[in-house]
């Protein structure tokens, strides 16, 4: 669809005239872009294919958390250096929050994983 020659204000003069509805929509026509550079865009902003600290933390979580409760409690997210463990069932979150330091410990030896200070175990 080509764009209209005039602006939107001279466009819905010119309908007035001609006794036509004025255009009193807030969108504007953009010109088109190739598909190319927007999925170059999307994978720049979302970091695609780049490691990322969650992915140390999973290849490494049977050495964070121990091979016993490793297949029981899962990291769920993480936001603002607070991990966010969802776990099986209340006796091993009170274990796993009587090992935190030494978690955090281990979550922080890990490439790029410094900033993460916190852990938070919820039910799942």
């Amino acid at each position: 669809m080509p764009h209209p020659p005039f602006s939107r204000n001279i466009e819905n003069l010119i309908a007035q005239f001609r006794g036509l509805p004025r255009n009193l929509s807030r969108s504007t026509l953009r010109d088109s872009k190739a598909i190319d550079a927007l999925v170059d865009a999307c994978v720049k902003s979302y970091n695609i294919g780049e490691e990322h600290h969650t992915d140390h933390i999973m290849a490494n979580w049977k050495d964070i958390i121990g091979a016993k409760n490793a297949h029981r409690c899962c990291p769920k997210t993480l936001s603002r250096g607070n991990l966010v463990i969802t776990v099986a069932n209340p006796v091993i979150r009170s274990e796993l929050q009587f090992n935190r330091h030494q978690i955090i410990q281990r979550i922080q030896a890990l490439p790029g994983c410094q900033n993460i200070s916190g852990i938070t175990f919820i039910a799942g």
